[in-house]
């Protein structure tokens, strides 16, 4: 039996990832074991003997002449340092007393570092790169880092993260703001201090090339800001040159994984490689470090960026790390007349829109969809870590024909960095935005009211692979706030349940069939099969004042009998939303309704033993939601921050949980529908054999459901609505 399920898995992995694939890791597997990669990416010393070998005919006698070559041969940066003093007032001006990038930089000198943009942990200055502050644990380096497994470590992802070197673009604001010495101090002590605690291709700091690839632009990015510094000596630069030499042999060894991925891993290490090849090319390697990142950003962008703009990772939070790796990439070409092609700007900027439409929150915040890990490539701005709105409005610059996305705020920081105090004079002309959005080839729709949008997800097919079993997941937000929320991500690797726990179905807003998962877990990151959706209909009233879609996702194919989740939404006035669920099946199975709410306080009630009311007490007033089952009796359970399970908890940044309310509600039998009602007002809804009617203050509606639920056909047959103000009436007949 044992061997019947491995066969099984093999052939899912198989038929789900494509043979490719499959013998690319295979042979990686081998590259490993029999310590090919040790042997590509050797332990070397770095000395002036190996700094005049990676020059190109050991051209520089000393460091003295290199350091003079790269003051009057330097290759165009984003900025200059000399741009700082023009750039003072206007830097200033987005600061205020509690959010100033100078103190968060002091912060850094006294040993406060920042995690994930969200948890501060004492560990020092420079920081102890091998301590874990979360749990005390310290990390080996003495070991190859071919030898060291991705989670013997713990959670590997918060030992990276202060050797991203991410505080250097807070040193840098900092110093462009004071003209401080300290600053650039504290960066070249930093760089030290890594190096030396860090040996060539030795620990966890060495394992990833796209880390590797963050710190490449880290460094080059402090470099280029305190190259007139007193602290920048010609000693100094040759061994940051020459450590971005080890950097990208690293890369160029190995890059064949992170292209495999088919994710902003592979992007990642390409723009590395293009990085050093376009700022270094006196280097022995660079022009074909630069050319091979050219060919494989080109071909990346190509086969990840779909032609609605959505990306193969189905991430919000990696979507923003893929678009910031191509607008360094793009304008590091631009500047330097050596420009990637036109197919790439183009999907870049077709990608960048697609971000700005799942703009919802007041604050520039998108639906926490998707695995969120906390990147944030470049934290060039005041804005927090959820607020979308910097590396939008920077993408759009990338188009001399668009207008700003967003007027001139604080979030015009990250443009400045790239572009100059000229990006700042292009104009923001205010639009109004359509009422409906699909990206239909990722699978994201997007739905507006009077002040309320809608978000759900439901891919035709998956092209790579997906990171969560969340088909017809909803997310919702009233006024700017998050109404009914992703739970997000919180770890990679935790003791059960906390160990990528926030995948599962039953934590998202759809519908769970027999306890089942709409794919089963193979792993931390692979989920098989893949789940496919179907879009059935959208159809609008005359008026368009009424709205209604229907999709269904085949995520329990594996029951036996299979089962098909249906999910109708409509939009009725006055910022109210109507849920219709069923689960289509040739047995009975049982099956749930989940939804997750802010930790809000909140109040339930029972109207009748089919109908319950909940109301939520927003910032921006009282939220009401309704369930109500034509069927049978219901039977809901209330959930905050389970100690036991990963019920009832959101994670907004990765290594950070919260309460958050969870409702379930349980549905005994297959072929039935169940009806969730959402709006700001008071709801009133009653029911008949024929259907319900609901309503308020400024509308009734009613909804005539399908009598039998047949493969094919609409859950709901009519839905009428009368205003009671205008005396309006609006019917919508549904095919």
């Amino acid at each position: 039996m044992r061997f019947l399920l491995k066969l099984k898995k093999y052939q899912r992995i198989l038929s789900h990832l494509g043979f490719s694939w499959c013998v690319g890791r295979l042979v990686y597997f081998f590259k490993l074991k029999l310590k090919f990669a040790k042997w590509q990416t050797p332990q070397v010393t770095l000395n002036d003997q190996f700094f005049n070998s990676i020059t190109q005919g050991n051209r520089f006698e000393t460091n003295e002449s290199y350091f003079l070559y790269r003051s009057d041969n330097r290759r165009k940066f984003f900025f200059h340092p000399n741009d700082f003093e023009q750039w003072k007032s206007q830097l200033n001006g987005w600061d205020s007393a509690s959010n100033s990038p100078v103190k968060a930089a002091d912060k850094v000198l006294n040993g406060e570092i920042c995690y994930f943009k969200c948890i501060y942990k004492s560990i020092g200055f420079p920081p102890r790169w091998a301590e874990n502050p979360f749990t005390g644990d310290i990390s080996k380096i003495s070991k190859h880092w071919s030898e060291i497994s991705d989670f013997e470590q713990g959670d590997i992802k918060v030992l990276w993260e202060p050797s991203r070197f991410s505080f250097v673009f807070l040193l840098i604001r900092a110093f462009a703001r004071t003209g401080h010495e300290k600053y650039a101090n504290a960066f070249w002590e930093a760089f030290e201090d890594w190096c030396i605690e860090n040996p060539t291709n030795s620990g966890i700091h060495w394992k990833c090339g796209q880390e590797i690839t963050f710190r490449v632009m880290a460094w080059c990015f402090g470099l280029n800001a305190f190259l007139q510094s007193k602290r920048t000596t010609p000693d100094r630069v040759a061994n940051l040159v020459s450590m971005l030499f080890i950097h990208g042999q690293r890369i160029e060894k190995n890059i064949g994984y992170g292209l495999s991925q088919n994710n902003n891993h592979g992007i990642s290490e390409a723009v590395g490689l293009w990085t050093i090849g376009i700022l270094f090319p006196e280097m022995r390697n660079a022009h074909r470090w630069k050319e091979l990142g050219r060919k494989w950003i080109t071909r990346q962008v190509d086969a990840l960026i779909y032609e609605d703009g959505s990306f193969s990772q189905h991430s919000i939070n990696y979507h923003r790390l893929m678009l910031h790796d191509l607008l360094w990439a793009i304008r590091l070409g631009q500047i330097n007349n050596d420009s990637l092609p036109k197919s790439v700007i183009s999907k870049t900027i077709l990608a960048g829109k697609w971000l700005e439409y799942m703009i919802v929150g007041t604050n520039g915040e998108a639906p926490n969809y998707g695995s969120n890990d906390g990147a944030l490539l470049f934290p060039l701005s005041n804005c927090d870590y959820q607020d979308f709105r910097p590396v939008v409005q920077a993408i759009a610059r990338l188009d001399p024909n668009n207008d700003a996305p967003f007027p001139p705020e604080p979030w015009d920081e990250e443009s400045l960095w790239f572009y100059g105090l000229g990006c700042l004079e292009k104009e923001h002309i205010e639009k109004k935005k359509n009422r409906e959005f699909s990206a239909e080839e990722g699978g994201y729709f997007k739905f507006t009211n009077t002040d309320s949008s809608l978000f759900v997800r439901c891919p035709k097919t998956f092209r790579h692979r997906p990171g969560q079993a969340d088909l017809l997941h909803v997310d919702l937000w009233w006024k700017g706030e998050n109404i009914a929320l992703d739970p997000g991500t919180y770890s990679y690797n935790q003791a059960p349940p906390w160990d990528n726990g926030l995948t599962r179905t039953s934590v998202h807003n759809t519908v769970t069939v027999d306890g089942m998962d709409q794919s089963d877990r193979y792993g931390r990151f692979l989920m098989l099969p893949w789940p496919k959706g179907r879009v059935n209909r959208k159809l609008h009233s005359v008026d368009r004042n009424i709205f209604y879609w229907e999709g269904e996702q085949d995520g329990y194919q594996r029951l036996k009998p299979s089962a098909i989740h249906r999910r109708g939404i409509i939009r009725l006035p006055n910022d109210c939303w109507a849920f219709l669920d069923t689960v289509s099946s040739k047995k009975n199975y049982p099956w749930e309704v989940h939804w997750l709410f802010p930790d809000v306080p909140y109040q339930t009630k029972e109207i009748s033993d089919k109908l319950k009311q909940m109301k939520l007490e927003m910032q921006n007033g009282t939220y009401s939601a309704c369930f109500l089952s034509l069927n049978s009796k219901l039977n809901t359970d209330v959930v905050r921050a389970d100690k036991k399970s990963v019920r009832g908890w959101r994670s907004r940044y990765y290594s950070t949980k919260e309460p958050a309310i969870s409702l379930k509600i349980s549905i005994p039998t297959s072929n039935s529908v169940f009806v969730t009602v959402f709006g700001p007002l008071h709801q009133e809804i009653s029911i008949d054999e024929d259907g319900c009617q609901l309503g308020n203050t400024n509308f009734t509606a009613y909804l005539r459901l399908s009598k039998n639920i047949i493969e094919s056909g609409p859950l709901v047959e009519s839905i009428f609505v009368k205003t009671i103000n205008g005396n309006k009436i609006t019917n919508l007949a549904i095919r």
